[in-house]
């Protein structure tokens, strides 16, 4: 068979596939890596912006930091994107403290946590948009790690423990119900599904593999109805020790109705595998299933030949029509943020040609 007869039999393929209703799935593939300020200091949670810009913080005692890349998409595969700090956070005196989680609304506004050994040198900040960066509010009246904006009036706290609460993300006090609770400790993350108003918590430590557990029943305008759905779900993505590690990475993809998890590394077992993992969601509440639909370990990318170290921070956002992932990850000699994307050109796609 020539190239020209079996290039024909492909295109009738794939248009009677398109004619047919069936959906190839498309996995993700190497896009290009920005850098930190200072790659040498560990990552917490990153967030990738509809215009393609980048906030990211720092996990590192009394230099936690704000960080914010410019340009990041395309700039990445240009090196044109330039990269700042936007405030450095000194309340972390004690090890192994820092920032966790970074989250930007609809407007551009970023908040900040960071968990402290106790609920006074805990951060908890809402800044302005750029180009001002500003500080709008700082809060520290409880323990957390992650949180969530669920809408444009509700932030969601994950607390220390085993609970959400509730801060109005207009002043930073608190909002509605004091807190849900409920399932295994210790919440790390959360994510919420804009669908249908689901809450994913992002946990590790408690001795358990487990990396997840499912909230229900409640949204932005009932959060008393919020309730336990399912607990111990992806169960080899966790930290199998006593108290687990500070991040449990998760972000949602309302377009494609995804849960993106870091799989983080497990110092308690034989679990050796880090990256990140994308997985279709179906059902809501305790009817939910996870799939994998790809796990992403770093491997892929040129000039590397080993997985991530660690994952510590995934965000999704579509950027002219393609789907883009930010992944705040160590290679094991520094802290980078590699970006994947599907349904458009990047560096990894030429590769199919």
């Amino acid at each position: 068979m020539n190239k020209k007869t079996l290039c024909t039999l492909l295109i009738a393929g794939v248009l009677f596939a398109c004619l047919s209703g069936i959906i190839f799935a498309e996995d993700y593939v190497y896009y290009g890596t920005v850098m930190p300020v200072n790659p040498a200091r560990s990552l917490g949670g990153v967030a990738l912006k509809p215009n393609g810009d980048i906030y990211y913080v720092t996990f590192a005692n009394p230099d936690s930091a704000l960080g914010y890349i410019s340009n990041a998409i395309p700039g990445c595969l240009t090196s044109t994107y330039s990269a700042d700090i936007i405030t450095t956070e000194s309340a972390f005196t004690d090890g192994g403290r820092g920032l966790n989680d970074v989250e930007l609304d609809a407007d551009g506004n970023i908040y900040i946590s960071g968990t402290g050994a106790t609920a006074a040198s805990t951060v908890l900040k809402k800044f302005s948009a750029a180009p001002a960066h500003a500080q709008v509010w700082t809060s520290n009246d409880i323990r957390h790690n992650g949180i969530a904006i669920i809408s444009a009036d509700v932030l969601a706290i994950a607390e220390a423990w085993n609970r959400i609460s509730w801060k109005k993300t207009s002043d930073g006090t608190a909002e509605g119900t004091a807190f849900v609770s409920g399932g295994t400790s210790y919440g790390r993350s959360l994510a919420f599904n804009s669908q249908n108003n689901d809450i994913y918590v992002g946990r590790n430590g408690d001795n358990k593999l487990s990396a997840l557990k499912v909230f229900s029943g409640g949204s932005s305008s009932n959060l008393s109805g919020y309730a336990l759905a399912l607990d111990e779900q992806l169960p080899t993505l966790g930290v199998q020790t006593a108290f687990g590690v500070a991040t449990q990475a998760l972000d949602y993809d309302e377009i494609n109705n995804q849960l993106i998890a870091a799989d983080v590394q497990d110092q308690g077992s034989i679990d050796l595998l880090q990256g990140v993992r994308i997985y279709d969601i179906t059902g809501t509440g305790a009817t939910t299933v996870f799939t994998q639909a790809q796990y992403f370990d770093g491997t892929a990318i040129p000039g590397r030949t080993l997985q991530y170290l660690n994952v510590y921070g995934v965000s999704y956002a579509q950027i002219g029509g393609v789907d883009y992932i930010a992944i705040g990850a160590s290679t094991g000699t520094e802290f980078v943020i590699d970006i994947l994307s599907r349904g458009g050109a990047s560096v990894g796609t030429w590769d199919l040609y």
